[in-house]
């Protein structure tokens, strides 16, 4: 067996972990506030409503977690533009 033989299938193993590798480093921030239907503070204590699935069904898509914040819409479109937001929705 050549030396290209036997690196090959650790090629292979090494590349079945960047779908793994991809989810875990993609991680987006959602702005978010109380303001019904579209996101409201559910039963359990976190983000629901229209607007939160919407986001968080779109960034499972892209392979994407999502990290919620509360904050104003003035804010919010401050922290956009300066790009420590990543979706701010109905924007």
């Amino acid at each position: 067996m050549s030396g290209g033989h036997r690196v090959l299938p650790w090629v292979a193993l090494v590349a079945s972990f960047f779908p793994f590798l991809a989810w875990a480093e993609c991680v987006k921030t959602v702005r978010w506030y109380d303001d019904a239907p579209y996101a409201f503070k559910g039963a359990d204590g976190q983000p629901a409503g229209i607007a939160v699935d919407l986001a968080a069904a779109a960034l499972k898509t892209l392979h994407c977690q999502t990290s919620f914040v509360e904050m104003p819409w003035a804010r919010a479109l401050l922290e956009l533009q300066a790009g420590r937001l990543d979706l701010l929705p109905g924007a």
